[in-house]
């Protein structure tokens, strides 16, 4: 009789180990691109640690890291925001209130907002630090994103902040396959994409997520074909006003037969990056 009290807690406590275990991604790197809204909020997990690339639009953000990450972490090894525009880094203070945050990247672009001003408040404690083209943010023993863009020295001086977006790659620290990634784009300019194109920067990736929510000014047929994606996934609200994604960006991916994943159709986008390819492992 006296040993089925201990029983019984050795049993809960070996169903929350398992529960815990089960959590976990385990030593594999996935990129969820969530279902935000219109605007971007994507997580890289690479077993414990994780990467949030830009927060979307509002707090809605916090709901989608709590089904997505294991329900006892409240820790985020990395943040970084590609741009400072409302619909990528209006989640983000939600984010800094709940979870602690290792640290946190911007593009160092101005801006003159007011809420911009107001999220600077908010972050100074995390200590935001400008990412530039080299820098690698590593993720455990499976993940890495290394910074394409800004250039250094370019982010203070633009007038457009999408020039200045961080456009991150992301893919196992040794991969087999020259393709084996996912290109983040944030919402980067047709003269970004051919700066990066110019540069000779390492763009080809299996999967793109598409810049600047399929607008007609991102995503052009030279980019494209530089980055020879298999697939391509689209973060944009249902019925937005601005009518993202634009027709012409998506006849320029159809017509390299690259497969479409749209947030406001799909849901979230799972992303599997492997050593030898990366590919959309659910919606």
């Amino acid at each position: 009789m006296v040993l089925r009290p201990r029983i019984a807690v050795v049993v809960a406590i070996l169903i929350i180990i398992m529960a815990a275990r089960a959590a976990f991604p385990g030593n594999r790197l996935t990129a969820t691109v969530f279902d935000i809204g219109q605007g971007d909020a994507i997580l890289v997990q690479c077993g414990r640690h994780q990467l949030l690339v830009d927060g979307g639009p509002d707090a809605a953000v916090l709901a989608k890291l709590g089904r997505t990450m294991p329900f006892f972490d409240r820790t985020i090894d990395a943040v970084v925001l590609t741009h400072p525009h409302a619909d990528h880094y209006s989640g983000l203070a939600a984010v800094l209130g709940r979870y602690k945050v290792g640290r946190l990247f911007i593009s160092g672009a101005p801006s003159d907002s007011d809420a911009y001003r107001d999220f600077e408040a908010a972050a100074e404690h995390a200590a935001p630090a400008p990412l530039i083209a080299g820098d690698v943010i590593e993720l455990g023993d499976c993940g890495r994103a290394a910074a394409l863009w800004p250039a250094e020295g370019i982010a203070p001086g633009v007038k457009d902040p999408h020039d200045a977006t961080v456009v991150l790659r992301v893919s196992a620290p040794e991969p087999t396959s020259p393709n084996a990634a996912m290109l983040l784009t944030g919402d980067p300019t047709d003269q970004v994409e051919r700066e990066l194109i110019r540069r000779h920067m390492p763009i080809a990736a299996d999967i793109l997520k598409v810049g600047h929510h399929g607008s007609r000014t991102s995503t052009s047929g030279d980019f494209l074909d530089a980055v020879g994606s298999v697939s391509a996934v689209i973060s944009a609200g249902k019925r937005n006003m601005y009518r993202h994604p634009h027709e012409a960006t998506l006849l320029r991916l159809s017509a390299r037969h690259i497969g479409i994943f749209r947030t406001d159709i799909a849901g979230d986008v799972v992303v599997r990056i492997d050593p030898g390819r990366a590919y959309v492992a659910g919606y």
